[in-house]
């Protein structure tokens, strides 16, 4: 889970030519945050610290909702650090800096409970219908065994006046 990743640089990646070996770096694993289930990356414009998570207390439009920031990004200051994300844009560049893959869990998990839910309420359904039919079942079968009964006391009956 702390394993680390190695890959070029980006921008040393775009400006070497293509058959010259490129300069790698290491990319410490992220931490991921236990709230969001997004990982936590070093800030792509410091290149050394780690990004946090932070929730909004003090703004009415966005109250409660989590963002995430270099810690060198300051309120109202244009020349601190310009990372800074809300949780829904943090996690687009994720998946566009491939951080993360098409689908999260984030994405998976609200599918597979509707897919539980949904299962869940045709074996109701089923289980409704049996309930309905099952007099005619059991009436059915009551039926059949007389007339299977019928056929065999016919048979034996047509056996003896042999």
């Amino acid at each position: 889970a702390t394993e680390a990743r190695v890959r070029p640089h980006p921008q040393q990646a775009a400006l070497a030519p293509p058959a010259q070996q490129q300069p790698l770096t290491i990319v410490p694993a992220p931490l991921v945050n236990e709230v969001t289930g997004l990982p936590l990356i070093i800030c792509p414009y410091c290149k050394d610290v780690r990004l946090v998570v932070l929730t909004t207390m003090n703004s009415r439009k966005n109250l409660g909702k989590c963002f995430f920031k270099c810690p060198r990004n300051y309120r109202n200051d244009p020349t601190s650090c310009p990372m800074y994300k809300f949780e829904d844009e943090y996690e687009a560049y994720l998946r566009r800096e491939g951080y993360l893959d098409s689908t999260s869990l984030l994405d998976v998990v609200p599918e597979l409970l509707q897919e539980i839910e949904d299962l869940r309420l045709g074996f109701q359904e089923i289980k409704e219908r049996v309930a309905v039919r099952e007099p005619r079942i059991n009436w059915c079968c009551v039926v059949l065994g007389c007339l299977n009964l019928f056929v065999l006391f016919l048979d034996i009956l047509l056996y003896a006046l042999k």
